[in-house]
């Protein structure tokens, strides 16, 4: 099984993205590669902004563990940072939202 792993694959390499406690340390080129592969409709210097607008949430403001100090798992973590609101009420990150809501039938 190890051996069919498809351990080049650029799509695996560029999930790290996906990891918010390395988030300071990215590049945003990861997330716009996803983007090209999943969502080519969201504009890349808007996700651009958004990325490095996500970059720079203080750790305070993503939930990383539950109330009895368990893990909780990445994609309810990310569904909460994608929830966020700007002052005005309105979406903070539409167009990572658009990026990582891959539909199901790609």
């Amino acid at each position: 099984m190890l051996k069919k792993f498809p351990w080049d694959d650029g799509v695996l390499r560029d999930l790290t993205v996906l990891d918010p406690t390395r988030r300071a340390y990215l590049d945003y080129t990861k997330i716009v590669s996803l983007a090209n592969k999943f969502s080519p409709m969201v504009n890349q210097e808007d996700l651009k902004d958004e990325f490095e607008e996500y970059q720079l949430l203080e750790d305070s403001q993503i939930t990383l563990l539950d109330g009895e100090g368990k893990p909780i798992r990445v994609d309810h973590v990310w569904a909460s940072i994608l929830r966020m609101k700007t002052p005005m009420g309105e979406e903070r990150f539409p167009n990572l939202k658009l990026t990582m809501t891959v539909p199901a039938t790609q």
